[in-house]
């Protein structure tokens, strides 16, 4: 056998080879096309499925950030209103200290005035004869000063 034979031999071997894959190549992209269609009416079809639970997740979740939301204002809203209801309690205190504090000293100044008329009446001290309120009538700006004093 010459080499040529061989060569021929050998070059209708591979184009035999070529030819089969050639043919199987074919079948593969033709395979390849119907499952790439396949491949897009799946993704069509999911694009209508998948979305629907997610949105329902989404509308769910919003309606709980909106009810969410709901309640802090509310709650913000009674912070507020118990903000204000500590400050007039706070207002409330401070007055009724100022009302005892007023009480007690308008009490320890009839007990005074009281002992002294006593010690006047008695004899005791010489030269008090009486307040000086009852002298006569004192300008309103003077009064504090007078009362102070």
């Amino acid at each position: 056998m010459a080499i040529s034979t061989i060569a021929n031999i050998a070059l209708r071997f591979n184009e035999q080879d070529f030819n089969d894959r050639m043919e199987e190549m074919v079948s593969l992209e033709i395979s390849l096309e119907d499952h790439e269609r396949e491949l897009e009416i799946i993704r069509e079809s999911l694009k209508n499925i998948e979305l629907a639970p997610w949105l329902e997740k989404i509308n769910a979740r919003q309606s709980l950030i909106d009810v969410n939301q709901s309640v802090y204002k509310k709650f913000d809203s009674i912070k507020q209103d118990l903000k204000q209801t500590e400050d007039a309690v706070m207002i409330r205190e401070s007055c009724r200290k100022k009302q005892e504090f007023s009480k007690s000293s308008l009490a320890d100044s009839r007990q005074r005035e009281d002992e002294l008329d006593k010690l006047k009446d008695s004899g005791h001290i010489k030269g008090l004869y009486d307040r000086l309120g009852n002298l006569g009538v004192i300008d309103d700006k003077y009064d504090v000063v007078i009362l102070t004093a």
